[in-house]
């Protein structure tokens, strides 16, 4: 009796040998995170379809990708590293500078794309003909390879690792500034700066100074002393934010009405792979906000999920340069033969000096047949 094995049936959805958004950056992504992508079969078959037939199909199209760390739908004791695409649907180029910061780094920065390798560039089809090239389908690509990203410093690796794409679009709500009502300073106390923080939209500053005088045992005459601290600090707070708000409504005003236009009818779609089934979120990153929508994948199969079992970094090998100190040869005890050119040269020698031999030769002869 002979067992049949039951064929699984390989939806459509997986049989694409070249995906299309592996041409997509993701931006932000350690090395470790982009080998776990690697090991793990990703698909985004609705990102196609949308672009065929639906959200994406009108319009220009602006394609980049970040990665968010996410629990496993089915044990949330193991953390996936989950590859997202957004899709942003605007007439003019939406991002054109990358924002670097980390805990490491004193303040945020702001660099072309060009300075990390990044441009925006046509999609290219699976045939890899560039005159079928999508020119209203752009995608975000990086051109520093994985394996020369090892020979990088420290400092230049961070760039690439804590890049955020960078968009300024005052019609939309990045991050509420209502909400920005932080204020900090410090106080000196045994001539030692102690920091302190207050949000004086849900704080008033008779409670700071208790919390600051509680906790720094700071005498009763000094009070004085720590309110105006705190007054100040709240004062100059306030001024940077107004300062902030006026500043933005010039450059706000300062756009032209073609590109208002195209600010305004932004939209901005989320993707995540259509084989993922655990948590999902609208959010973007602290500069764009949220997305529009999360296109999900409806009516599109799939037999293949990521794994339960944690992602395994295989060992690191040191890629950096490492001086070579050349052996000496053993000492040999059989005579070398001359080389040929050095052959060559004695040969040639002896014949350019063999006419003053020959005279010399001749002189001695006569010399000593007259004795």
């Amino acid at each position: 009796m002979t067992l049949k094995t039951q064929k699984v049936k390989v939806p459509f959805a997986e049989i694409d040998p070249s995906p299309f958004w592996k041409q997509i950056a993701l931006i932000g992504t350690e090395q470790e995170g982009l080998e776990q992508i690697a090991h793990e079969n990703w698909y985004f078959a609705h990102l196609e379809k949308e672009i065929d037939e639906g959200l994406l199909e009108n319009g220009n199209i602006w394609l980049f990708g970040a990665t968010e760390g996410l629990s496993h739908p089915d044990d949330d004791t193991v953390v996936l590293m989950v590859p997202v695409i957004f899709g942003i649907q605007c007439d003019i180029c939406p991002i054109t500078e990358i924002g670097v910061t980390s805990v490491q780094m004193e303040k945020e920065r702001l660099i072309p794309l060009s300075q990390l390798k990044m441009e925006w560039i046509p999609y290219l089809p699976p045939s890899g003909d560039p005159t079928q090239s999508f020119t209203r389908i752009n995608v975000l690509n990086c051109r520093q390879r994985r394996t020369s990203a090892k020979r990088l410093t420290i400092e230049a690796l961070n760039e690439f690792t804590y890049a955020i794409p960078h968009m300024y679009n005052p019609f939309r709500a990045a991050v509420d500034d209502d909400d920005n009502t932080i204020a900090t300073g410090a106080i000196t106390v045994k001539g030692e700066l102690k920091p302190y923080e207050i949000d004086y939209k849900f704080q008033t500053p008779k409670d700071v100074v208790d919390d600051l005088m509680e906790e720094y045992e700071i005498p009763p005459e000094q009070r004085k002393e720590i309110e105006d601290n705190v007054n100040n600090a709240i004062t100059n707070a306030k001024a940077k934010r107004k300062a902030e708000k006026d500043e933005e409504a010039k450059r706000k005003k300062a756009l032209s009405p073609a590109v208002t236009k195209a600010l305004k009818a932004m939209k901005i779609y989320k993707f995540y792979p259509s084989n993922w089934k655990g948590g999902k979120s609208s959010f973007v990153n602290r500069y764009i906000g949220k997305a529009d929508k999360i296109v999900e994948p409806v009516g599109i199969e799939h037999v293949t999920f990521p794994s339960t079992k944690p992602f395994v970094a295989p060992p690191q090998i040191d890629s950096g340069y490492e001086e070579i100190v050349p052996q000496k040869r053993q000492s040999s005890t059989k005579t070398k033969k001359p080389k040929k050119i050095y052959a060559k040269r004695l040969a040639r020698r002896d014949f350019e000096l063999s006419p003053i031999l020959t005279r010399r030769r001749n002189r001695d002869a006569e010399a000593s047949s007259s004795n």
